[in-house]
């Protein structure tokens, strides 16, 4: 069982074991999130069975990712964030706003890629040369996992989509069957109805 505390914090009952769990940092374009269980910090690497898939073709992902760093180039405040990690960018789409000299200063993207991380936050002072965001780059194999991400996406919703057509067809069905018992009982009943009826006009003619 897991329950959410908030805050990225968690409490976790495992095989009769009670675990806190607070979610350090999570880096969506390599699928890296770092943990901290019961004050321990853990570095986790998931991967789904398309990502064990690419493994066995060697397409490995980490083999083939180029990270871009994008650095300040001046000293600066961060007065705006455009984006967040796990967001699609392509080049030259603005990153952070950097205050400089009572200027703004919009940093770009600098290639297609996806945002790996954030290192900055907002109303933070740089230094010229420090680190503000990682960018991986789109590359061959990046655009193969970006195609195998909508084809996850399509299965999920087409499932999803025949589960509830399946679900409504069943329901209708039923909604028939249901019908079709009252329509026999109503017939049935008029059946008995005529035939009381004709068993009366007999019996009165008989008089």
């Amino acid at each position: 069982d897991i329950a959410a505390l908030g805050d990225g914090r968690y409490h976790v009952l495992y095989h009769g074991k009670s675990y806190n769990a607070e979610v350090v940092s999570a880096d969506y374009a390599t699928k890296t999130f770092v943990l901290k269980l019961n004050g321990q910090r853990i570095e986790l690497h998931a991967k789904d069975r398309f990502d064990r898939l690419l493994d066995q073709m060697g397409l490995s992902s980490a083999s083939a990712a180029k990270v871009n760093e994008l650095k300040a180039p001046m000293p600066g405040l961060i007065v705006d964030i455009r984006v967040q990690p796990g967001q699609a960018v392509q080049k030259g789409d603005p990153l952070l706003v950097l205050e400089a000299m009572k200027m703004e200063n919009i940093l770009k993207a600098p290639a297609d890629g996806v945002v790996g991380s954030v290192k900055v936050e907002l109303r933070a002072n740089v230094q010229k040369g420090q680190q503000v965001t990682l960018v991986h780059m789109q590359n061959d194999m990046s655009r193969i996992e970006a195609d195998l991400a909508v084809v996850r996406r399509l299965a999920t919703d087409t499932a999803r989509i025949l589960s509830r057509s399946v679900a409504e067809l069943t329901a209708a069905n039923e909604r028939n069957n249901r019908l079709l018992q009252d329509t026999t009982i109503i017939l049935a009943e008029n059946r008995l109805f005529q035939d009381e009826t004709r068993q009366a006009l007999a019996e009165n003619r008989a008089f």
